[in-house]
């Protein structure tokens, strides 16, 4: 009601009304707590401490993770795409990314591209899953960075949706192919 913007009175009626039923509710139920209530409360003390854990550890592993903009490295990964000097690692190299936005990822990918044993491929891409409130969301989003060699995908799928984005990912590719964005004939003789 507050990011509605209703009226504050309204609000505050709202939650009096709300807070009195669930203390009644609260009540009426204290007596059945001696009687094996707390087994239920100990379990979903268990469940709340489980997710606060995961919680918790995903905030630590987060701050971990760092993430770069990708535009100074789009002019290197074509002429790395284009270098006959390296050897060809793949014709087409998928990469999975958590970045929420198109124009980051993380460092540590572009580290496994560039840095020691560069991989060198034709078209690179990278796909990041989005898992959304909606059940049955399924929609994608495709955006070509540079000449066709650097490809993100960016897939919308509802908490219900199985994430079979080996499926998926093909699906996308035959669409680009038939709408003829990508080639994906063989490049070796």
């Amino acid at each position: 009601m507050y990011l509605k913007r209703y009226s504050t009175p309204l609000i505050f009626l709202s939650f009096v009304v709300f807070i009195s039923v669930e203390i009644c509710f609260l009540i009426a139920n204290l007596s059945k707590f001696v009687h094996g209530g707390w087994v239920t409360m100990l379990v979903a003390s268990g469940l709340f401490f489980t997710m606060y854990i995961w919680y918790e550890a995903r905030k630590v592993r987060n701050r971990f993770v760092e993430f770069v903009q990708l535009a100074p490295f789009l002019k290197m990964l074509d002429d790395l795409s284009h270098d006959e000097s390296i050897p060809k690692y793949a014709t087409n190299l998928v990469y999975l990314t958590s970045a929420n936005r198109k124009d980051e990822i993380e460092s540590k990918i572009m580290y496994s591209l560039l840095q020691k044993l560069p991989k060198r491929a034709d078209v690179y891409w990278f796909v990041h899953v989005d898992v959304l409130d909606e059940p049955y969301t399924m929609e994608y989003k495709v955006d070509e960075m540079v000449n066709d060699k650097v490809i993100h995908i960016d897939f919308r799928l509802g908490f219900r949706v199985e994430p079979r984005i080996n499926l998926m990912f093909r699906q996308v590719v035959e669409d680009l192919v038939k709408n003829g964005e990508v080639d994906i004939t063989s490049r070796y003789t």
